[in-house]
C-alpha cells in the first residue's frame, strides 16, 4: 500500500468542516485600511496578511 493511499482521519475532518466554520472577512475597506497602516509603519508580515485577506475577498492588493 503506498502512501498516497493513506487517509488520514483529521485530513477528511479538516476538509469536511472547510465550509462550516469560516470566518467572515472584514469589509474591503477595512482591510485596505489595515494595509495602509502596516505599510506606513513597517510592518511586512501584517501587510502579507491584509494581501491575502484581500485576494481571498478577490480585490486587488500587492505592489
Amino acid at each position: 500500500m503506498s502512501a498516497s493511499t493513506i487517509c488520514r482521519p483529521t485530513e477528511r475532518a479538516a476538509m469536511s468542516g472547510l465550509g462550516k466554520y469560516g470566518r467572515p472577512l472584514p469589509p474591503l475597506a477595512h482591510l485596505l485600511t489595515g494595509r495602509l497602516i502596516a505599510r506606513l509603519v513597517g510592518d511586512r508580515h501584517g501587510l502579507q496578511l491584509f494581501d491575502h485577506a484581500i485576494a481571498r475577498l478577490g480585490g486587488e492588493g500587492g505592489e
